[in-house]
């Protein structure tokens, strides 16, 4: 199995076309603050087991 980078971004931006802008510069995934251990875990869990998590 290869190991691949994740690119993810968290910010205080919680609009659509800010999680746009980020899915269009090669992000990964978007959190947006305040924080929330659980959408932590749940956008991780989504990249890590099918390679992009839905922005």
């Amino acid at each position: 199995m290869r190991l691949q980078e994740l690119y993810g971004i968290m910010t205080a931006d919680a609009f659509e076309e800010d999680k746009k802008r980020c899915s269009d510069a090669g992000m990964d995934g978007h959190i947006a603050k305040p924080i929330d251990i659980n959408e932590i875990f749940e956008v991780l869990g989504r990249v890590c087991f099918s390679g992009k998590a839905d922005l």
